[in-house]
């Protein structure tokens, strides 16, 4: 089912697959939202639990079975139901069921809550461990944005700006995409710009930690602008496809990293996870705003 939330501002559609953004649609009809292309990138902004990124071979173990568990996990193709809506805002849960046991063996509620205020849309991702062991998981945001903004000149006009002045941490991974366990510090532009070229995707995505926690892409050709707030994530990744006519960037807040490299792990090891005892919640929220 498609649902909208609709102000002065801006128009938003999203489904209850995977509770995914479909559009942000400005009042004068400026679309800010990549709206998938299977040549390049099919989604638009999927969210990732309950792990982000890959895992050794695609398995991990837990109490020494092993479990296949999709990129990302299988939150992004999974059916979630509307729990509350209002005008301006609305509830997308995700509940463990047959299907989600088959692929991670433990109980927990997913929840998406968005809330339209101005040209804003605030997200709050909430997971509680509803079962009786120790949760492990992760999640994180997926959006892919227009690169040119508008529609305005090409994707090597557009760039990145950080809000405040920092030299963050990149996170170093191996060719299967998966860390090392190592970090470098990543200077930057005025150590706060990224000049957005298909040669800076040559490695597939490039993540930080230890940001500031608000980066904003702009255009040289253009006054518009997308802002991602995410104090409560310690990971942003950028990425997009190397092809001419990939035009977007996903930002990424994550709360977890893919695996380590090598043979697959116990989940429950995993010192980058959130492990929520029985009955416990676990909130991290997002502002994205459209100028």
């Amino acid at each position: 089912m498609i649902y909208t939330l609709k102000n002065d501002k801006l128009t938003v559609r999203l489904t209850d697959v995977g509770a995914e953004l479909l559009s942000v649609l400005g009042q004068d009809g400026c679309e800010y939202l990549w709206q998938g292309d299977e040549r390049y990138w099919a989604s638009r902004a999927p969210w990732m639990f309950p792990v982000c990124g890959r895992l050794p071979g695609g398995k991990y173990t837990h109490n020494g079975k092993e479990f296949e568990l999709p990129n990302h996990g299988f939150a992004r193709h999974s059916l979630f139901s509307l729990t509350s809506k209002s005008e301006d805002a609305l509830t997308l849960t995700l509940i463990a069921n047959e299907q989600t046991k088959t692929q991670y063996p433990f109980d927990f509620s997913f929840s998406v809550t968005y809330t339209l205020k101005d040209n804003k849309i605030g997200v709050k991702l909430a997971v509680k461990n509803t079962g009786d062991c120790v949760l492990p998981f992760a999640f994180g945001a997926h959006p892919g944005f227009c690169a040119p903004l508008e529609g305005i000149g090409s994707f090597a006009d557009s760039y990145l700006e950080f809000a405040e002045a920092h030299t963050p941490n990149k996170i170093l991974f191996t060719e299967n995409l998966l860390i090392n366990g190592k970090r470098a510090a990543y200077p930057m532009r005025d150590d706060r710009f990224i000049d957005l070229t298909r040669d800076f995707f040559a490695e597939d995505a490039t993540f930080l930690a230890d940001t500031c926690g608000k980066l904003t892409l702009r255009s040289h050709k253009s006054d518009r602008f997308v802002t991602v707030e995410y104090p409560e994530f310690p990971y942003v990744g950028i990425w997009t496809r190397t092809l001419n006519g990939a035009d977007y960037v996903c930002i990424e807040p994550w709360t977890g990293l893919p695996d380590l490299d090598g043979a697959p792990h116990e989940i429950c090891d995993r010192t980058d996870l959130s492990h929520l005892q029985p009955g416990e919640r676990k909130d991290a929220s997002l502002c994205f705003t459209f100028g």
